[in-house]
């Protein structure tokens, strides 16, 4: 079997943006490492947290590549970052994606097809990225913008046997749809990625390869601490942790993610601003701000306990 993806923890990637709202490139290199100091086995960079529809295709290009070459060997970079579905231009904003240097392309599922159309559509287009675009693995990405579209078993177990498919966020939160999915593509390089941190821990157990998600912004190193446990074995302790992991996930919740880039500035990130391209005043209430420093200090504190 060829190589695959990194089992573990791929943050949702974040896109620090300048005082002035251009991408910060000193802010994506610190985001990077950082990811990588916490533990992180990969980055999902231009995805639905990078803001992906809110830049433009070059802005898009250059957080992939600057992530791509911030990250350092042996964390996977994967890269999504496309907004149109797969016309001739919609090809073509892929190959400039592709040429980013990423481990892997990851198809957005609802960029594949209109909202009602059926499978056959995507598996079609699909047919036609795969022979357009011959020399990078590909995923895919069950983005909710702008609409949600789930894949089946029968399309992942497709995939799966094309051999060029290593990486799949899956964002249906549910065990029960998941398990079905992780059965089409088992024996596979085609990997699959819960992006819900309550049902981490019993999705791994069914063979899901780890969380990608919008959670590994604030804690990741708990989360790598997570698969630690549960890839030795050790169930009861994983569960204590997936017990608060799981509660503290609601806190992606609200004013995301103004409000952890926010948190990510108090963990030492030097972001010139909290803004996002849909909020560029960038308010954090004053609530909000003391609910920052009450994450971090718990969190530090769980660090204390875990790591």
């Amino acid at each position: 079997m060829k190589n695959t993806v990194n089992r573990g923890i791929y943050p949702a990637m974040l896109t620090p943006l300048t005082k002035d709202n251009r991408v910060d490139v000193g802010g994506v290199k610190a985001l990077t490492q950082w990811y990588a100091e916490k533990g992180c086995q990969g980055i999902f960079a231009s995805c639905l947290s990078s803001e992906i529809f809110g830049l433009s295709l070059e802005e898009r290009i250059l957080i992939s590549k600057t992530t791509v070459e911030a990250a350092p060997k042996g964390v996977d970079v994967v890269v999504s970052g496309h907004t149109m579905l797969p016309t001739a231009k919609g090809i073509d904003e892929l190959k400039a994606l592709a040429d980013t240097g990423a481990k892997a392309l990851v198809l957005i599922t609802s960029r594949l097809a209109e909202e009602n159309d059926d499978e056959s559509v995507i598996l079609r287009n699909l047919e036609s990225v795969m022979k357009a675009i011959p020399d990078i693995d590909l995923g895919l990405y069950e983005c909710p913008v702008p609409y949600q579209k789930f894949a089946s078993p029968e399309l992942l177990r497709f995939c799966a046997e094309t051999d060029r498919f290593v990486f799949m966020k899956d964002t249906s939160c549910s065990v029960t749809d998941i398990k079905p999915k992780l059965e089409a593509v088992k024996g596979s390089r085609f990997q699959i990625f819960n992006a819900n941190s309550a049902t981490l821990l019993d999705s791994v157990k069914d063979g899901a390869a780890g969380l990608c998600g919008v959670m590994a912004n604030y804690h990741p190193d708990l989360y790598v601490r997570l698969m630690e446990l549960a890839d030795n074995g050790d169930y009861e302790k994983a569960q204590e942790l997936q017990d608060i992991l799981g509660v503290l996930s609601s806190i992606s919740y609200g004013n995301y993610p103004v409000t952890a880039k926010a948190y990510l500035q108090t963990e030492g990130l030097p972001f010139e601003a909290c803004i996002t391209r849909a909020r560029p005043e960038g308010l954090v209430s004053e609530a909000e701000r003391y609910e920052i420093e009450q994450r971090f200090a718990l969190t530090n504190r769980l660090r204390k306990e875990w790591l």
